[in-house]
């Protein structure tokens, strides 16, 4: 069995030959974007089954320590895991023993979306959708990078003092290597740092990652990172859809159908308070919110605010190979004084 065992070591990899690319071929945009997501997905079909245990440090809204945890998944095929999450206030076991509704709170989003830095650090963005790719330099000090730019041209409505918008996101690498770094979301100040990079099963994998929403909102290590023999260590596995498919808000955005504008708390406005809530979101087959949490907001009063409308809002249907299908989404409000 093919292993990695981490301690409190700090290192960085960073293998010339894994996945670079030669700057004699200088691929588009999008043909770069596609290299990046087989580069660092480590759940693409075919890969050897693994097992990957990663410790957490889970930061509240003000972005203070509140808990520490350890999520644990064992994986054999995209539709073939197991994965047990465990904190002080939130506990996740897939496949689960109850067949119950999907729910979602922001631990919850949090440590996936931490789990996915390290597993699938790219976000799904679905079939055809509206979206462009373009590259820029972006320089972090002294060390320069070359940044992917994805972006939604779902027309933002000038009418609404608070309203949804659509996200701006940058992966930047090294130059001239799909070897990614950090990511950004315009609009709602995500910010994700990858290091101590290795390469596992030919995949660029983070061993840290950080995310931060403005505020540092959850950190975690990879502490075990191994193949794995399914017949040998056999494990309950999850074979079933049930999960919702996670889809970038990107494309959500353009899926929208209606909208209760949020109205702006007067305290706030007193106040000079302004920003983006970002919210984590199931949405049902029918298209309807079924779950809704604050991830990030400026002010407990505009996290009421948005709850209020945005629970309110109704989709069309997302559909994967044409069929109606529940999905994991973030979504945005922007609060701005006029």
């Amino acid at each position: 069995m093919r292993a990695y065992c981490f301690t409190g070591v700090i290192f960085a990899l960073l293998f010339p030959g894994m996945i670079a690319q030669s700057s004699a071929q200088s691929p588009d945009p999008h043909q770069r974007f596609d290299q990046l997501v087989a580069a660092t997905s480590l759940d693409r079909e075919g890969q050897h089954p693994w097992h990957l245990r990663m410790s957490f440090d889970l930061y509240d809204l003000e972005g203070k320590k509140k808990e520490s945890g350890t999520a644990e998944e064992w994986w054999v095929s995209p539709k073939s895991h197991r994965l047990v999450i465990t904190s002080p206030s939130f506990n996740e076991t897939i496949p689960s023993a109850k067949n119950e509704p999907a729910t979602i709170n922001r631990e919850a989003y949090l440590v996936h979306n931490l789990l996915d830095q390290a597993i699938h650090p790219i976000p799904h963005f679905g079939g055809p959708t509206n979206l462009k790719v373009e590259e820029k330099p972006y320089t972090v000090g002294k060390v320069k990078l070359s940044c992917l730019v994805v972006t939604s041209s779902v027309a933002k409505d000038k009418k609404e003092s608070a309203q949804a918008k659509p996200i701006n996101s940058q992966f930047c690498t090294e130059p001239d290597r799909n070897v990614l770094r950090i990511r950004f979301d315009d609009g709602y100040g995500l910010e994700i740092v990858r290091n101590r990079l290795a390469n596992f099963l030919n995949t660029s994998v983070a061993l840290e990652n950080g995310v931060s929403y403005g505020k540092l909102a959850i950190t975690g290590h990879v502490d075990v990172l191994e193949t794995y023999d399914p017949v040998k260590t056999p494990v309950e596995l999850e074979t079933s859809s049930r999960e919702p498919e996670r889809i970038s808000g990107l494309v959500i955005a353009g899926h929208s159908l209606s909208k209760t504008v949020p109205s702006y708390p007067q305290y706030a406005r007193d106040q000079h308070i302004s920003g983006t809530v970002v919210l984590c979101a199931i949405i049902s087959k029918q298209g309807t919110i079924s779950s809704l949490d604050v991830v990030a907001s400026p002010d407990p009063s505009l996290s009421q605010s948005s709850l209020e409308a945005v629970k309110h809002w109704t989709y069309s249907p997302y559909l994967l190979d044409g069929v109606p299908t529940e999905i994991d989404t973030t979504i945005t409000v922007n609060y701005a004084l006029r």
